[in-house]
């Protein structure tokens, strides 16, 4: 049977990986308040907060990647076996410990995915509203119909966009 203090490790670096995500899950809604008022700063921000907060999160996973090794080597699992299959071997309230906030983490990382697909398709929908934007500008201007003295159509010269950027 593993040590207490290695399971508690464990318990531990889950919750502090749990508080993490709720942290990046609290700014990915930010994140979508700020696409749809298209505050660019703002943005900006939370994008950084983001990236330290996901480096947070890397070395949090390393660390209890070890852990989860040193059980699974306790337990007298394959080194890459499941904190699943952990739990089914260890008494009940170390399990039940692990699988609550494994459980709670699962269900953060799954709200944040969702987020961060919808915060995804707006920034897509916003970059389709620029290209398209600009698509507008630089196409050619739409030549009006130019009549002469007889009536007859005549050209009005070269089709010229609102962006022209001939050299």
């Amino acid at each position: 049977m593993p040590d207490a203090r290695l399971t508690a490790n464990i318990v531990k670096t889950l919750k502090y990986e749990q508080q993490i995500y709720s942290r990046l899950l609290k700014l990915a809604e930010k994140k979508t308040e700020y696409l749809v008022g298209n505050d660019i700063s703002k943005l900006s921000e939370i994008t950084e907060e983001e990236g330290r907060l996901a480096e947070q999160g890397r070395q949090l996973a390393r660390v209890r990647e070890q852990y989860a090794k040193e059980l699974n080597e306790a337990l007298g699992l394959k080194a890459g076996a499941s904190l699943e299959e952990a739990e089914r071997l260890l008494d009940g309230p170390q399990a039940a410990q692990i699988a609550e906030i494994r459980a709670k983490l699962k269900e953060t990382v799954m709200k944040l995915m969702l987020r961060n697909g919808i915060n995804q398709k707006l920034i897509e929908n916003a970059v389709e509203y620029i290209n398209f934007s600009l698509e507008l500008l630089a196409a050619p201007a739409p030549e009006a119909p130019v009549y002469g003295r007889n009536g007859a159509e005549v050209s009005s010269g070269g089709k010229r966009s609102m962006l022209d950027i001939r050299s």
